[in-house]
């Protein structure tokens, strides 16, 4: 609440009552434009209201110099933001963990085995190009990017990015038919 003065709770009512029909249209659209955006299962008219309740009830004050319909427009949008993090967080909450084995294993009972054609192919595209298959053979040990660039490219990050497009650029025009 820095940098505004704000009006005191009376004020406020009777700016609320006092805005014309074209302004509360304006908040109409307004917040079926909030509605739409974070898919709120809400019709506008209770997403004013709602806007409208916290100013009369003190929760949320209309600063002086800003048009009413356009504070009003932001509380909606804190309103609507408030009500989707609400419901995210409501799903996270519902939703069972998952069991990291089963998964894993599902996945990768059928994946693996492609992954590893996959990756035989990859490889055997390079195997005429050191640098390349230095490049790949560091990946497929889960060496981190940094630790690549400093020992395979002395540091050169614009280099190691080269070998990466090189390989993805070659690696899909041949594999293309496989996947």
């Amino acid at each position: 609440m820095q940098g505004y003065e704000y009006f005191d709770s009376d004020d406020a009512i009777s700016q609320v009552q006092s805005m014309s029909e074209e302004d509360m249209l304006r908040c109409l659209r307004a917040a079926y434009y909030f509605i739409d955006k974070y898919d709120l299962p809400i019709e506008g008219e209770d997403l004013l209201n709602e806007a409208i309740v916290r100013i009369l009830e003190g929760k949320r004050h209309l600063p002086k110099g800003v048009k009413v319909y356009t504070a009003i427009n932001q509380i909606m949008k804190s309103v609507s933001y408030e009500m989707l993090t609400k419901r995210s967080d409501e799903a996270m909450r519902n939703t069972s963990p998952l069991d990291d084995e089963s998964i894993a294993g599902s996945l990768l009972d059928g994946y693996s085995e492609k992954s590893d054609q996959r990756w035989s192919m990859l490889t055997s595209l390079f195997k005429e190009d050191e640098d390349a298959s230095a490049f790949l053979a560091a990946t497929e040990q889960g060496i981190k990017k940094s630790q690549i660039v400093e020992d395979l490219f002395n540091g050169n990050e614009t280099a190691y990015d080269s070998m990466r497009r090189k390989i993805t650029r070659k690696a899909s025009s041949q594999m293309k038919g496989s996947m």
